[in-house]
């Protein structure tokens, strides 16, 4: 096996299934609930011009069409904040005007190191929602803004050296700074690895790595009492944790550089590092990261084949173990990861 799917043999007309892979043939599955289309998503991890998302489109609009009626019996109730649909919307005519604008701001993700496919994917999906919203004879100023959306153009976080040497020295405690500056350091093969790069598996090591320190570094008293012995102790860290009173910091502190990351990427776009189809769309350098922290429905994908590029191999081969060199197992590899259960 190179990393694909088992293959699982389909028993003969009549047989009694044996294999778990069809336990629900006989029954035996536990069915999940029905979620809120709202709270669905799809994720193209090698999007391209969203071929997929254009298919996509066509089933979501059915689905959140038999929603309605769901939401009215009580079978289909969203989480929270979301409110159900039958209270959000005043029928069902209101909500199927704002089907598009839902598909693309909430449920088709996508990611591409190509800007170019990037901006035709966007294009694309724009263009299908308005197709819908003139077969239903929506009048231009009466169709919903698409302020943003789940399509994410993945590469280096934006800016230059300078910028983010001025923006981590800002942050406090220093160790936020560090922090920041090395997952800045790791995003600089984003624009090869794409979706390969497990930054938020990084991010998560990072902190482990400077609790681990903090807690097993010297402690103020210690470097008072024994200055000289602490002093080639505390070289030997990678993180300067001293700034870091106690444990509480670190319970926030993988929100507290998500949310620095935001600002940092929202600040370098500000001073023109790039353009944005829609309105309100999260800066991009920022946005690759908030998309690999969340778990996707559905994951739908054509991804590269052959071996990786020179650049990125180490990191492939370190990250998928099952690589067995062919990107296209590296990818499935990774998709598993990015599953909702």
């Amino acid at each position: 096996r190179t990393g694909g799917p088992a293959r699982v043999e389909r028993p003969e007309e009549g047989e009694l299934p044996q294999s778990k892979d069809w336990a629900f043939l006989a029954g035996e599955a536990t069915p999940c609930p029905i979620k809120d289309p709202r709270e669905l998503r799809l994720l193209d991890p090698a999007c391209g011009s969203m071929h997929f998302g254009l298919y996509a489109f066509d089933l979501l609009e059915v689905i959140y069409a038999e929603a309605w009626d769901l939401a009215l019996q009580g079978i289909l109730v969203p989480t929270l904040p979301l409110r159900p649909l039958h209270i959000t919307y005043s029928s069902k005519a209101e909500l199927l005007a704002d089907v598009p604008r839902l598909i693309i701001e909430c449920n088709l993700h996508g990611v591409d190191i190509d800007a170019r496919a990037v901006q035709i994917a966007g294009l694309s999906l724009w263009l299908r929602a308005h197709k819908s919203w003139q077969t239903m004879r929506t009048l231009p100023k009466d169709r919903p803004r698409i302020r943003q959306s789940g399509l994410v153009h993945v590469g280096p976080m934006p800016g230059h050296a300078d910028l983010l040497r001025e923006f981590a020295g800002s942050l406090r405690p220093p160790v936020l700074g560090a922090l920041v500056t090395e997952v800045f350091r790791r995003m600089e093969l984003a624009g090869e690895a794409g979706s390969l790069l497990p930054i938020e598996a990084d991010i998560t090591e990072l902190v482990t790595t400077a609790i681990r320190q903090w807690r097993d570094g010297p402690k103020a008293e210690q470097e008072f009492l024994f200055a000289e012995l602490a002093k080639p102790k505390q070289q030997e860290f990678r993180f300067d944790v001293t700034a870091v009173g106690d444990a509480q910091f670190w319970e926030t502190a993988e929100q507290r550089i998500y949310e620095a990351l935001q600002e940092y990427a929202e600040r370098a776009e500000s001073n023109g590092y790039s353009c944005r189809l829609f309105a309100e769309d999260t800066a991009q350098g920022f946005a690759f990261i908030d998309l690999c922290r969340r778990k996707y429905d559905v994951i739908v994908m054509n991804p590269p084949f052959g071996d990786a590029c020179p650049s990125t191999s180490r990191l492939v081969k370190a990250t998928y173990p099952g690589y067995a060199e062919n990107l296209y197992v590296a990818f499935h590899s990774r998709a598993q990861q990015l599953l909702a259960p």
